[in-house]
């Protein structure tokens, strides 16, 4: 859970020549912030397990909840009229503003399985979907797939190299 809320206040005095004169004057500027947002996973985790002669599994499932709501009131007065007294309403001037709330839930399930060979192959696939509340109800989720192959050549080849302690290729899609 992250949440704040912020208040600002912002006075310019009342200016005693313009009372004496009869008018009014002094401004004040004030304003209110809030956010919240709460992110929730909940992870199953399957460490190496052999599956074969120098072979093995592992992977995770998972699932996630990000919730995000804020809002926001903005108050500006000008010309008050009860001296001293600085809230937005007691000017003769006022704008007010205010956003309403904003809410954002975001919903995702996903999973990696990984296979290595010999600690020097390994073939990796994820795949997430996610659910938004932002989007249209009808077409509100999307899946983003990826799969990867990667050697480590010199394990694989077992070179014992002064130029090259560590080589590696990737292919990910």
């Amino acid at each position: 859970l992250d949440t704040y809320l912020s208040k600002r206040t912002q006075v310019a005095n009342e200016r005693p020549w313009r009372t004496e004169a009869g008018q009014t004057s002094g401004a004040t500027r004030q304003e209110r912030y809030s956010r919240t947002q709460i992110n929730n996973d909940l992870i199953l985790n399957l460490s190496g397990q052999q599956i074969a002669e120098g072979v093995t599994a592992s992977g995770l499932v998972g699932f996630n909840v990000n919730m995000r709501e804020n809002d926001n009131v903005r108050g500006r007065g000008r010309d008050i009229v009860i001296p001293d007294l600085y809230n937005v309403y007691n000017f003769e001037r006022q704008n007010i503003y205010a956003d309403l709330t904003e809410k954002q839930r975001l919903m995702g399930l996903f999973a990696q399985a990984t296979v290595d060979y010999g600690d020097w192959a390994f073939f990796n696939l994820t795949g997430r979907n996610d659910w938004s509340s932002t989007l249209p109800k009808e077409n509100n989720s999307y899946f983003y797939p990826s799969a990867s192959l990667s050697v480590i050549f010199t394990e694989a080849l077992g070179w014992q190299n002064q130029w090259l302690d560590y080589g590696k290729l990737r292919l990910s899609y």
